[in-house]
């Protein structure tokens, strides 16, 4: 009997963890959706994410130039992609012909 309740609990622990998860996601992809349209709000977003990672002070946050315009202040690598970055860098090392 003692199995058998510890198995229910069990169960409805995963379930709930299941929909907790599902439902996370779900704000996720809200909260994506609102940073796709406006550019402003997710550099708001990363600012915050640097200075929630510096709050222990145990952290190294480096920024690399960039030629990115409109903003004054770095973006981060996710907006475009470190893909691009590197492609737009090799562009710039090879000698125009």
């Amino acid at each position: 009997m003692a199995r058998v309740a510890t198995a229910e609990r069990e169960k409805q622990a995963r379930v709930k963890l299941a929909e907790s998860e599902s439902l996370a996601a779900d704000k996720m992809l809200e909260a994506a959706a609102k940073y796709k349209k406006d550019m402003y709000a997710m550099q708001l977003r990363s600012l915050n994410m640097m200075y929630e990672i510096s709050l222990n002070g145990k952290n190294l946050i480096v920024f690399i130039p960039t030629d990115n315009k409109g903003f004054s202040i770095p973006t981060p690598f996710g907006v475009a992609g470190i893909e691009k970055f590197a492609s737009d860098a090799q562009k710039k090392q090879k000698p125009q012909g």
